[in-house]
């Protein structure tokens, strides 16, 4: 068995060129270092080469399934590489008023996070 090391700090200095945050010795959050670093990977990959401008989801007579996959589609046609096809998620939250209106909203994410208690 090889019982040789890499040192990542060729790689950690790259990073610390696109995100000043992580140049020099200072420690940081290895989950924010990920999730630049996973960023990074995606807009290098991206499969659409001319991004459209941003388009505002349509909302109207739409069942909230049919909301989610068009929020998904714009999400796609702006962001679309191997990185948001096996890391990103998708929530979606939901707000009902008390006259019985219902509205949602979506957002992608690469990460959740998760309150513990004792």
């Amino acid at each position: 068995m090889d019982k040789t090391s890499i040192s990542p700090s060729s790689l950690k200095s790259k990073i610390g060129h696109i995100n000043y945050k992580f140049g020099g010795f200072s420690q940081q959050d290895s989950q924010e270092f990920l999730r630049v670093f996973i960023e990074e990977i995606g807009k290098e990959m991206n499969r659409v080469k001319n991004i459209p401008k941003y388009e505002e989801l349509n909302t109207k007579n739409k069942s909230k399934s049919q909301q989610n996959e068009e929020f998904h589609n714009l999400f796609l046609k702006r962001e679309n590489s191997v990185v948001t096809d096996t890391f990103y998620g998708q929530t979606c939250n939901s707000f009902k008023c008390d006259c019985g209106f219902e509205s949602y909203s979506f957002e992608k994410f690469l990460d959740l996070p998760l309150l513990l208690s004792k």
